[in-house]
């Protein structure tokens, strides 16, 4: 079940625009949409999509389902941050986790959008839940989420559309 993002989206996506996020950059599961691998899809699977991406859409808000290349419409000009490495409660993102567009706009790369690598924390396919890099912290016990103080400065950079 992970942090149970399935039957908890409405807040979740509460919180994210709380944080200032205009965003939400978020995986398909495949499986989800199509449990047998082929044939006809859930409707189950596809209505969760169809739930989360209204609750995204508005003035604040757009979904962004990731493109691989060259299904993208135009260049990505996307950056995302490798993991802050924002591991408990309260914890500052490192300055690391910004450089991918602080660099890009430092040399006149027009950056229309950062991605946090993960809004909450969950299960990542190569560290398990031991290692935590979002913005909010997801007690797997009782699933409560709290936002770091990443969290915080991630609403300060987007409010003031910059970084540093």
């Amino acid at each position: 079940m992970a942090n149970d993002h399935y039957h908890r989206y409405q807040g979740d996506v509460a919180l994210m625009k709380d944080i200032g996020a205009t965003a939400y950059r978020f995986s398909i599961a495949w499986p989800r949409i199509f449990p047998e691998g082929s044939g006809q899809p859930n409707p189950k699977g596809l209505d969760f999509y169809h739930r989360l991406v209204d609750a995204l859409l508005g003035p604040a808000s757009s979904p962004s389902p990731p493109c691989t290349t060259g299904t993208c419409p135009r260049p990505s000009r996307t950056a995302t941050a490798a993991g802050s490495r924002s591991s408990r409660p309260g914890r500052s993102p490192t300055t690391p986790a910004m450089s991918p567009s602080s660099s890009a706009t430092a040399e006149g790369v027009p950056v229309d959008r950062y991605f946090h690598w993960s809004a909450q924390d969950n299960l990542e396919w190569m560290d398990g839940f031991g290692n935590r890099f979002s913005l909010v912290y997801v007690d797997f016990d009782t699933l409560e989420r709290k936002p770091k103080l990443s969290a915080e400065w991630f609403r300060e950079a987007a409010r003031q559309n910059a970084v540093g």
